[in-house]
């Protein structure tokens, strides 16, 4: 079993008991903060981050979701605990809102998750499994 260690929850935002997760939730709520975070926000990790939300705005044709999936892709096998990674990405435009569904295989197995990003920086793990 891999070792997450231990974290305060951000699931859907900070948890106000400071609550603190372990397992695969770190890894999950790490992935959620890495793709809601502009790139180069963190001065101590310039190339950390991915802010999606920013794509609300494009005008996007098909293989530009499709060269977006495979960034996510790319990103999550760059993490040491996970081996195979799948993205798909669903805009909703009118909602202002991206749903990333992942599925992911690792030390501790495959899990899969989604969560979604909005245009009011919002963003929020959906389910995971």
């Amino acid at each position: 079993m891999a070792d997450y260690g231990t974290d305060i929850s951000t699931r859907n935002d900070l948890d106000p008991t400071f609550a603190q997760i372990s397992g695969v939730s770190v890894e999950l709520e790490s992935i959620l903060r890495e793709f809601s975070t502009p790139q180069g926000a963190l001065w101590w990790a310039t190339d950390y981050g991915a802010d999606l939300r920013g794509l609300l705005d494009a005008a996007l044709e098909t293989k530009d979701v499709k060269a977006l999936e495979l960034t996510i892709q790319r990103r999550l096998l760059k993490r040491d605990r996970i081996e195979k990674a799948t993205a798909k990405v669903t805009f909703n435009f009118s909602g202002r809102s991206i749903t990333v569904s992942v599925a992911i295989e690792g030390a501790d197995g495959p899990f899969d998750f989604v969560f979604t990003l909005d245009a009011d920086g919002v963003a929020k793990l959906v389910s995971s499994s």
